[in-house]
């Protein structure tokens, strides 16, 4: 929730778009993207996670596991879907959509924020971690802040969010 009130900041006030929960096709798999901003730059699409605790998994595992340990020393463990799959799942979909229409230079990226309180990602190991997208919320702030989101660019903004919205 968080990032998509980020989001919407940043795009208000640079005439952009951004889209909630956006359903997608991959095969025979329905994804839903949490945020899509699309600007000038291209499209930027976030999958946002709220699970507390030192996050645990490998790029390739099919399920990443949370645990949280409380005053007591005591560990709860909580188990959730690779969100690294579930977003490459998506910007396939995307890119497959784009070169649908003919559209070759949109550029598109896309990353895992989390948002939980006290949200370690050191757990998934530097080696690991290195190439993955996965963002802590104020990582992410500073990302979308950098000069290459507000830049001009070749993308027209109405014409890529019809595209993907159907509207």
């Amino acid at each position: 929730v968080k990032t998509g009130s980020m989001l919407r900041r940043f795009a208000g006030i640079r005439s952009y778009k951004v889209i909630s929960g956006l359903q997608l096709q991959s095969g025979e798999e329905t994804i839903t993207v949490d945020q899509v901003l699309i600007g000038f730059f291209g499209i930027m699409l976030v999958m946002t996670q709220d699970e507390p605790g030192s996050i645990y998994g490998d790029y390739r595992d099919k399920q990443w596991m949370s645990v949280i340990t409380d005053k007591d020393m005591r560990d709860t463990k909580i188990t959730f879907d690779n969100p690294v799959l579930q977003l490459q799942k998506a910007h396939d979909a995307v890119r497959k959509l784009l070169a649908a229409h003919n559209l070759y230079k949109v550029q598109s990226e896309g990353y895992v924020v989390f948002g939980g309180k006290k949200v370690q990602l050191t757990n998934l190991g530097k080696d690991k971690r290195k190439g993955m997208p996965l963002l802590t919320l104020s990582q992410f702030k500073k990302l979308i802040h950098k000069e290459k989101y507000s830049a001009n660019g070749p993308v027209v903004v109405e014409d890529i969010y019809h595209l993907l919205t159907g509207k």
